[in-house]
């Protein structure tokens, strides 16, 4: 079987086994904590991700609730999003640091921001990750809306509440990202220009690559 985005089809055992020790958790505040201990210990890859997308595609053979399957969903976003972070440039990964900072706190945010100069990493390299952070943000709001508003039509009560403890967070990772851009005394970028009408605008059209949740057989 071919691989699909650099992601293999065909997960082994210890992958199916650790995406399921990952996903052993009494909250989704305990699942996102494992995800990163996973990620942080090397122990998170490729395969065990692989290893998500069959159990989400098995789940939707058997007909699985469709609030079910958007969990899963949520949880191979998250897992996705730690691979993406563990493969990230050292700029990158002292911005994720800083990004576990109260707004507030302004002198940590200045001392990390001494210590990756120290250790090589440019202000423009800093900048340059930051602005690309708020951007993506703005980008993918559309899509979350869209995502949320879903969640609410149907009643999902357990996805709502994951999406909008998830929108809480994206706004306070943007008051971050904006922070530290004002203690550099660099200009945020840009906000987006207003789309012309909801209409022709889809998740497709704010996302970088095509969705992983189909069956892949």
């Amino acid at each position: 079987m071919a691989s699909r985005g650099g992601i293999s089809s065909e997960p082994t055992d210890d992958d199916v086994k650790t995406f399921h020790k990952v996903c052993a958790a009494a909250s989704w505040e305990g699942l996102v904590e494992n995800v990163k201990a996973s990620a942080n210990a090397g122990e998170l890859t490729s395969g065990v991700l692989g290893a998500g997308y069959l159990v989400f595609s098995e789940s939707k053979k058997r007909g699985e609730s469709e609030e079910t399957l958007a969990v899963m969903q949520s949880i191979i976003q998250v897992m996705t999003q730690a691979l993406l972070t563990v493969g990230a440039s050292p700029a990158q990964r002292a911005m994720d640091d800083m990004m576990g900072f109260d707004v507030r706190e302004e002198r940590k945010l200045v001392d990390r921001l001494e210590e990756a100069y120290n250790d090589g990493i440019t202000s423009y390299d800093m900048a340059e990750c930051l602005k690309s952070f708020i951007e993506n943000l703005q980008v993918q709001e559309m899509s979350f809306e869209l995502e949320l508003a879903r969640a609410r039509e149907a009643k999902w009560d357990d996805q709502v509440a994951k999406l909008e403890k998830l929108a809480e967070e994206r706004v306070e990772a943007q008051k971050r990202a904006m922070n530290m851009l004002k203690l550099m005394n660099i200009a945020p970028p840009d906000p987006p220009a207003p789309a012309q009408g909801v209409a022709g605008t889809s998740a497709a059209d704010v996302s970088e690559d095509p969705s992983p949740f189909e069956d892949q057989d």
